[in-house]
């Protein structure tokens, strides 16, 4: 299974630049990416951690919401 720090690399997300999240959520989801996990993310920009989350949990259902009402994904 690929890392979600070599996933990332195909998406254009700040997770794995200033913010270095990335190894700790390897850490912290690796047991569970394959779950049908529900996931909610507050303040999307423009949806690129969504678009890694969703291969990062492919039977998961990902939403994303922000308060600029015009950003929504799911």
């Amino acid at each position: 299974m690929q890392s979600i720090v070599d996933i990332a690399k195909n998406h254009d997300t700040d997770k794995g630049t200033r913010h270095t999240y990335l190894t700790v959520y390897d850490q912290l989801f690796g047991a569970i990416r394959e779950d049908k996990i529900k996931l909610l993310e507050l303040g999307i920009d423009k949806g690129a951690s969504l678009a890694l989350w969703k291969e990062v949990f492919p039977n998961g259902k990902i939403i994303g919401i922000d308060t600029d009402h015009r950003k929504r994904w799911a």
